[in-house]
């Protein structure tokens, strides 16, 4: 069994490509409490790699930092994994490098001749997943690394034991780790089409391999969701949450079928879930306001939107095909996004969800003119080809 979760260092690229895992061995260590842990790179998307990334394995007692760094330039990330081992099998915790060692040390290493000065990636510092619970024989999948361009991603396979990790083992791992990218890549191509049954066959698949990844069982319960099997999507979002409490998009989710089924208190409880875990998720914020429309608090609404604009300027309009939801008056919805709009400046966006709103049965143009959010809007002859006056 294996399961995987997403180290926030994503969107970091290294110069260079990645060291395929096979041609050269792997990366382990045995810490003081006797647990073995060993470290495999994995990259999709490129089957043939130049080995220009080095990786490390620093024992700290009962912890290690993992580094990998690029020859060619000198610069290094990592974490910090320190592991506990329990009656059932282990804790494993991640944290940040502690970079003046992590430099020493490197500049130590043999076999890097002529390399760079060792420097820390110039990169946000990353988020790191929350503890996971490892049993004897399971594996752990780490997303270090994506390039937006292409799609590549650099994963980290993590193997802990209570007898020394062999190569065989840890091979035997990354070609799990292969097959669930694979048939992530697949469900992919299936989401984009709309094939959702289809999708959530692969990630199925994906998860007869790693059966407790909360990541997997909330993409499982989306494709449900969007194929109408509500039930079984459900379902999928509460094994998510058993895995992963703290899962912020999950409980966005959640809002959002209580919302389609006009349930919409239960929806805002889910959104205020999902913020109370994750302060800066946009969608949760417009999702709230478009439950507080349904609910007749525009009030309230506006903010959520105004807060959701703050996040992500872009989640508006973006996210404008979804809308409106079920039990939520359109018009309403429409004239509060041109508000948002007009209020932030975007004058030619604000007229054309005018006129969705107006389009939806909106006709109150003296609202309009009242409120000093509009001004911008006002001068604009646009306004008045959208409400002429009447004969």
């Amino acid at each position: 069994m294996r399961r995987v979760t997403s180290l926030a260092a994503a969107l970091l690229l290294l110069a260079g490509p990645v060291l395929a895992q096979g041609e050269e061995g792997f990366a382990a260590a045995t810490l003081e409490n006797g647990a073995s842990i060993a470290f495999g790179l994995l990259r999709t998307g490129q089957a043939q790699a130049t080995a220009t990334l080095g990786e490390a394995v620093l024992p700290r007692s009962n912890a290690v930092t993992r580094v990998l760094w690029d020859r060619e330039s000198g610069a290094y990330f990592g974490y910090r994994v320190e592991v506990t081992r329990d009656g059932v099998g282990f804790r494993v915790a991640f944290g940040p490098l502690e970079d003046s060692r992590v430099a020493d040390e490197l500049r130590a290493r043999a076999g890097c001749a002529g390399c760079p000065a060792p420097v820390p990636l110039n990169a946000p510092a990353p988020r790191f997943p929350p503890p996971q619970r490892l049993a004897e024989g399971e594996a752990l999948t780490l997303e270090l690394l994506s390039n937006p361009t292409t799609g590549e991603r650099i994963l980290d396979v993590l193997k802990v034991s209570a007898r020394p990790v062999t190569t065989s083992d840890l091979q035997a791992a990354v070609q799990r780790a292969r097959y669930v990218q694979a048939a992530l890549a697949r469900a992919a191509i299936h989401v984009a089409r709309g094939r959702y049954l289809s999708a959530a066959a692969s990630y199925r698949g994906a998860l007869e391999i790693q059966p407790r990844d909360p990541v997997l069982h909330n993409r499982l319960g989306m494709c449900y969701q969007n194929a109408g099997e509500r039930e079984l999507a459900r379902r999928e979002y509460a094994t998510a949450l058993e895995l992963n409490p703290r899962y912020a998009e999950v409980w966005n989710n959640l809002g959002t079928m209580e919302a389609s089924a006009k349930r919409l208190e239960e929806a805002v409880d889910a959104y205020k879930k999902a913020i109370a875990i994750k302060p800066d998720l946009a969608a949760a914020w417009k999702n709230l306001g478009s439950a507080y429309i349904g609910l007749e608090r525009p009030k309230e609404a506006f903010e959520a939107y105004q807060e959701a604009f703050r996040l992500d300027p872009t989640v508006v309009e973006n996210q404008a095909q979804g809308l409106p939801i079920g039990g939520v008056d359109a018009a309403e919805q429409w004239f509060l996004l041109a508000k948002l709009l007009a209020a932030n400046g975007h004058v030619d966006a604000a007229l054309e969800f005018l006129g969705r709103a107006r389009d939806a049965g909106f006709d109150d143009v003296d609202r309009v003119r009242a409120d000093p959010d509009f001004l911008p809007l006002l001068e604009d002859p646009r306004l008045e080809a959208l409400f002429p006056p009447e004969e």
